[in-house]
């Protein structure tokens, strides 16, 4: 790895323990925070603020910085478009990012990953930045998952990996064989929160 890595924060704990690893492991980063998604965090480490649509000055912001390394972290809500204020770059991009935004978030992210890596950046995964950031395989608290337990993990994880090909959401509760919540818009927070007082 080389130079200082790049993060391009939103809001949460996600961007914090990732700028945090990579200074603790000896590398320097570079946090471009994203205005209105500005976690209080990150103030302590080097970086600036700029908007979601100055494509360019971001990228220029992070080669003046020495990063070839990127990683995206964060929560960012999807702007209203007819409102974002675009650099150059940004409003070359705005007709594909608005026709891939009608796919779903993943087909959004895709096109900047995509802009990106066209600019000389590789972009890396959170988990490439910090690879304690990834649960280990097996039980991690509580008691061993009884046999109905798992067929209520196996039917979420069905469940999930259907609304996340069609880029819905990532997360899913299921009791008793019944679903109780499947994410989507709200991220997975709320949707713990929406199905916490559900009889289960």
């Amino acid at each position: 790895m080389e130079g200082p890595l790049g993060i391009v924060a939103g809001l949460g704990e996600l961007p914090v323990a990732i700028a945090s690893h990579a200074v603790a492991s000896g590398r320097g980063v570079y946090v471009l925070r994203l205005k209105g998604f500005e976690e209080p965090a990150l103030a302590e480490f080097p970086g600036d603020t700029m908007g979601v649509g100055e494509i360019g000055g971001i990228m220029s912001r992070l080669k003046s910085a020495g990063c070839k390394d990127v990683v995206f972290a964060g929560i960012v809500k999807r702007p209203d478009f007819k409102d974002l204020h675009l650099d150059m770059r940004g409003t070359l991009l705005l007709p594909k990012v608005i026709s891939e935004a009608r796919k779903g978030d993943d087909a959004l992210l895709r096109v900047l990953v995509g802009e990106f890596e066209k600019h000389g950046f590789n972009v890396i995964g959170s988990e490439e930045a910090n690879a304690a950031l990834l649960a280990p395989e097996g039980l991690m608290a509580g008691p061993e998952p009884t046999e109905e337990n798992l067929h209520d993990i196996a039917h979420a994880a069905r469940v999930a990996a259907a609304t996340g090909a069609l880029d819905i959401g990532q997360g899913c509760v299921v009791c008793n064989g019944l679903v109780l919540a499947v994410e989507a818009q709200e991220g997975t927070d709320e949707m713990l929160r929406r199905c916490a007082g559900l009889p289960a």
